[in-house]
């Protein structure tokens, strides 16, 4: 069950078996298989199953990437912006505000280390997620943010995270 992987560490090898609807498993496999390391983890289709075989902390991060494509679907593009030179949550909260401020919908998923490991928090900007920049934080895997929105919400959210960590760069070679 996904509430037992919350309480395992994130270094656990476990299995997985995801289960989507019959007419979505060739493409939640092959959205899966796009985000998977395949020295850490193991994909495998099984009929109308998908088998997952690596680090908890990995196969919760594909979880909440799967879940959150299920639910938006249609126009709107995605992205993964990893994140070099500053921490991946402290990075979806210069988004969030930066979304905000523009009256943008938004809303950031990451772990919160007060409500148990692999526990998710998501706050939300406005009652309304019909359209808007969407942010996943992903920690485990690597230290990126997955993005989903419009095009023009996504290289606008892209072209912010390059300029903040140009930004740090700068301070941290002057130091």
């Amino acid at each position: 069950k996904r509430q037992d992987l919350e309480v395992l560490p994130p270094e656990a090898r476990i299995s997985f078996v995801l289960s989507p609807e019959p007419s979505e498993v060739r493409r939640t496999y092959s959205f899966i298989e796009k985000f998977i390391n395949p020295e850490t983890t193991a994909l495998q289709a099984l009929g109308r199953d998908i088998l997952l075989i690596g680090p908890s902390g990995e196969i919760l991060d594909l979880l909440r990437l799967n879940d959150f494509i299920s639910v938006n679907r249609g126009e709107k593009d995605f992205r993964l912006l990893p994140v070099y030179k500053m921490q991946a949550d402290e990075m979806a909260k210069i988004l969030g505000a930066i979304f905000d401020q523009t009256d943008t919908n938004f809303s950031i998923t990451t772990n919160t280390p007060g409500r148990g490991k692999g526990a998710a928090s998501t706050s939300t900007s406005s009652s309304s997620d019909a359209n808007g920049l969407k942010i996943i934080v992903l920690e485990n895997m690597a230290q990126a943010l997955f993005v989903i929105g419009t095009r023009d919400e996504v290289r606008k959210a892209e072209e912010i995270v390059r300029n903040v960590e140009n930004q740090v760069g700068g301070a941290r070679d002057k130091v």
